[in-house]
C-alpha cells in the first residue's frame, strides 16, 4: 500500500515500503509474505542504472526470497523468483544448491517438475547427468540410511559412504542460505 497508493511510485515510497517491512520483519521474523514482498521491492521495485547498486540490490532481493522460501506455507513460486535473481547476478553454484534443497522438499510431483527443468537448463551435459545420478542416489540412499525422515533432513545430514554419485554435483558445498555481502 505504501507503493501501489494511486501516487506516482518514486524512490522516497519504495524506501518507505522497505523500511517498513525491515522493521516488520525485526517483530515477525518468520511472515514469509514480508520477507517475499521485501525482496519483490530490492528485485523489481528499485531500479538504478549503476551495475555495482543493481548488484547489491539483487543480493539482498535473492537474501528476502530464500527466506520466505523457507516458509513451509510460501508459495512455490517464490523459489522461481530467488532463482530468477541467483541466475541474472551470476551465481550458479548458489542456485544448484538451492535447487537441490527445493527438489527435495518439493510439495507435490508438479513442483518437482518445475524444479527439475530449471536445473537442467543451469547443467551442462556432463553435469545433466550428474543430476540424475543424484536423484537416484537420493531417493535410494534415503529409503535406505533414513526411511522415516524426509528428505530435506537426508540431504542436511549428508549422504552416507558409497552413496553419492562419484563426481559432486556443482554446488554440493555451496551454502544457499548465506548471500555473500548481506548480514
Amino acid at each position: 500500500a505504501m507503493i501501489y497508493n494511486g501516487r506516482v511510485i518514486d524512490g522516497k515510497s519504495i524506501y518507505s515500503s522497505i523500511d517498513f517491512y525491515e522493521r516488520g520483519l525485526k517483530h515477525f521474523p518468520h511472515n514469509w509474505k514480508m520477507a517475499a514482498s521485501l525482496g519483490f521491492n530490492y528485485a523489481y521495485e528499485l531500479l538504478p542504472k549503476e551495475k555495482e547498486l543493481k548488484s547489491k540490490y539483487r543480493k539482498r532481493a535473492i537474501h528476502w526470497f530464500l527466506k520466505a522460501a523457507e516458509h513451509p506455507d510460501s508459495p512455490p513460486y517464490i523459489k522461481q523468483f530467488a532463482l530468477s535473481q541467483m541466475d541474472k547476478e551470476g551465481m550458479r553454484l548458489m542456485a544448484v544448491t538451492f535447487l537441490k534443497k527445493a527438489y527435495a522438499t518439493a510439495r507435490n510431483a508438479r513442483e518437482r517438475e518445475i524444479l527439475e527443468k530449471r536445473m537442467k537448463s543451469l547443467l551442462s551435459q556432463k553435469d545433466a547427468n550428474l543430476w540424475k545420478k543424484w536423484q537416484k542416489q537420493l531417493e535410494l540412499g534415503q529409503e535406505r540410511d533414513l526411511p522415516y525422515g524426509s528428505k530435506e533432513l537426508y540431504i542436511n545430514l549428508g549422504f552416507r559412504t558409497g552413496a553419492a554419485p562419484q563426481e559432486p554435483l556443482p554446488g554440493d558445498n555451496a551454502q544457499p542460505t548465506q548471500t555473500p555481502g548481506l548480514p
